[in-house]
């Protein structure tokens, strides 16, 4: 039993059949014809992996330009994204800091036979209360900063690849 197998045990991972010759002729068509991977392995019924290794085996490239634009869309999106997070990070850093300069209202409950809520307003918060709006300042401008240095250091080459291209004579 060392070296065999069944027919179960050597299914392939994710349940798929190998491919046919039908199959692979018709991927290699479809590839011919710039389809992207996606439609390609969905017409055929394979996985996009499956795609990408009978084109690459049958020397037939892809075409990624499609793929490269939607990466490009979901990036400027997520930058977007996090714009919009960051900007209502520093409101609300804004809005922990603007209620230092507020009354402010503690509350206490009293138990006993006949529990109640007593509360006491003051001119501005107490020395506790300020240590924890402050904080809290403080970690939100924190999340901000961090969100701003993200798409900072992130930066856009395509001006030095086509430069690079242009002096080694390759094709950008």
């Amino acid at each position: 039993m060392g070296g065999e197998r069944s027919g179960a045990a050597h299914a392939r991972a994710g349940g798929q059949r190998p491919l046919s010759d039908e199959q692979r002729a018709q991927i290699i068509a479809l590839a011919q014809q710039e389809f992207p991977v996606r439609q390609i392995a969905a017409e055929v019924g394979s996985s996009t992996g499956s795609v990408s290794t009978v084109c690459r085996l049958a020397g037939v490239v892809l075409d990624r330009r499609q793929t490269q634009a939607a990466t490009r869309a979901r990036q400027v999106d997520a930058a977007a994204r996090r714009a919009e997070l960051a900007e209502e990070l520093l409101a609300l850093s804004r809005d922990e800091l603007a209620r230092l300069r507020r009354p402010h209202t503690e509350y206490w409950g009293v138990g006993g036979s006949t529990p109640t809520v007593l509360s006491r307003t003051m001119p501005e918060p107490p020395p506790r209360a300020r240590r924890d709006l402050i904080g809290g300042a403080v970690a939100l401008l924190d999340r901000y900063m961090r969100l701003i240095e993200a798409d900072r250091g992130r930066s856009d080459y395509s001006d030095v690849d086509r430069w690079l291209a242009g002096m080694t004579g390759g094709e950008q």
